[in-house]
């Protein structure tokens, strides 16, 4: 594994996932039932198709953030806005694009815990090729995934999932987790 720092901001994971652990992944997504994806509004999710048109799978996975952040903490800033980091977050959200589906410019807002966690960062893993189209796009700055790769960056950058022209794209996405320092994991 390999981190690309693309901006102060942005970075990459490479080989996070092996192929055949991304295969296994799509397959349990696709076992699952795909819906229409919503966007978070002040009013709570709202179906949206003009800012977003993909399908989405949601999975509380315990397991699966723990192993991933084994293999992934080292790359992780430790403190982040005056906050220890945790670790993953256990909700996955599989996100499936077809030809014609995208997610328009928006930015991702932290996720609080009781315990006062709060998510930070967006952590996405790519899964696939074999598409066309479907960057992920910044202001300044194109990502094109590749499968087992993932993307970190921080929360409130604007960004899309640009539109697929061929093929599925298919992008397991989490966040990671800062406390306050001193806090007990919990």
């Amino acid at each position: 594994m390999e981190r690309q720092v693309l901006t102060p901001h942005i970075f990459t994971i490479s080989g996070v996932l092996t192929p055949a652990e991304c295969q296994q992944l799509i397959a349990s997504a696709e076992a699952r039932r795909f819906d229409a994806a919503t966007i978070n509004t002040w009013g709570g999710p709202r179906l949206d198709k003009e800012t977003r048109n993909n399908d989405r799978v949601i999975v509380d996975d315990f397991e699966l953030a723990k192993r991933v952040w084994n293999r992934v903490g080292e790359f992780i800033p430790r403190m982040l806005l005056g906050r220890q980091v945790r670790g993953l977050n256990e909700r996955f959200r599989f996100y499936r694009y077809q030809p014609g589906q995208k997610f328009s410019w928006h930015a991702d807002a932290p996720f609080a815990r009781e315990n006062g966690e709060l998510s930070l960062l967006t952590f996405m893993i790519y899964l696939n090729g074999g598409y066309n189209g479907g960057a992920t796009h910044f202001e300044s700055l194109k990502v094109q995934g590749q499968p087992g790769m993932a993307l970190v960056f921080e929360h409130g950058l604007i960004h899309e999932g640009g539109e697929v022209a061929e093929g599925i794209k298919y992008v397991l996405r989490s966040d990671v987790m800062y406390g306050r320092v001193g806090q007990l994991f919990g």
